[in-house]
């Protein structure tokens, strides 16, 4: 028994912390992240069509449309600054007078993890963040179902 500990202990620490990937390659956790080609890539492989937002290095951004509840609904699609997470987002527009601030603030426990939000330039959003690390195809197409049908689900309180 203390012999298949030692050669368990012996192959962790060989795989550099349990990094090792099938080919034997170590891999890192930043191999796990997707990068903005990649991403867009994912999105574009699903079949959507994409645009482009920002094209700066290090500040891409995409949108494309899903069709959710007779809704066609903008989806915005970037990676965030730090790299760790992937953000899904709506924008509704500029926040209207009468807007329903406590039915909105409501809403957001019933959408999470998905939430609405206003910009610092006065815009109501919705977006979801994904954990940037190894998000698959069927991951991304689960959490772009998502924020359209909440979107849909929620257009009394936009509109």
């Amino acid at each position: 028994m203390k012999r298949v500990w030692i050669s368990a202990l012996a192959l962790f620490a060989a795989s550099g912390a349990g990094l090792l990937s099938s080919s034997g390659a170590r891999a890192t956790i930043e191999d796990e992240k997707l990068d903005a080609a990649k991403l867009k890539d994912m999105v574009v492989n699903l079949g959507y069509e994409v645009k482009a937002l920002n094209t700066e290095q290090g500040k891409e951004k995409w949108q494309f449309s899903v069709s959710k509840g007779g809704y066609d609904v903008p989806i915005g699609v970037e990676i965030s600054p730090s790299t760790n997470y992937i953000w899904l987002t709506i924008s509704f527009g500029e926040v209207k007078k009468d807007a329903k601030f406590e039915e909105l603030l409501k809403k957001n426990g019933e959408i999470q993890p998905a939430n609405f939000y206003i910009t610092k330039k006065g815009f109501l959003m919705m977006g979801l963040a994904i954990d940037n690390r190894k998000v698959t195809p069927a991951t991304m197409k689960r959490c772009v179902d998502l924020v359209a049908q909440d979107t849909a689900d929620t257009a009394d309180l936009w509109k």
